[in-house]
């Protein structure tokens, strides 16, 4: 499971389980991977699904304008996860949205969107 080295997830006693090698790995060797389940980030300078830097162009969601994203995987993975469920082209969000910017924090706004994301997940 999204394993990228020789390694086996084993059970060690009362410590649970862990990974190890089944060979040699190489120094600066991938050897797990794994998108969150939910996450979010007030950082306007990375992309919305995996938190990279944003290169320039990128990818802004055509329907919100507010996702960010630098590859067209980004987007479409972001759009069959959650934002299909969660983009403001419900007039409702769109302007909580904008309330918990004004009124609030970017934070704040940062915060709600990833409670909508996992309840939009959970739908």
């Amino acid at each position: 499971r999204n394993l990228a080295a020789p390694v086996e997830c084993v059970h060690v006693g009362a410590n649970g389980r862990s990974l190890v090698a089944t060979e040699p790995i190489a120094k600066d060797t991938l050897i797990f991977a794994e998108f969150p389940f939910a996450s979010g980030t007030a950082n306007s300078s990375v992309c919305s699904s995996c938190f990279r830097e944003l290169p320039m162009p990128h990818i802004t969601c055509e329907h919100c304008e507010h996702e960010r994203y630098c590859s067209t995987s980004c987007q479409v993975r972001a759009w069959q996860q959650y934002h299909r469920k969660l983009c403001t082209r419900d007039e409702r969000l769109a302007q909580l949205r904008v309330y918990c910017r004004e009124k609030h924090s970017k934070e704040d706004a940062s915060t709600l969107m990833l409670i909508l994301r996992l309840a939009g997940i959970a739908l």
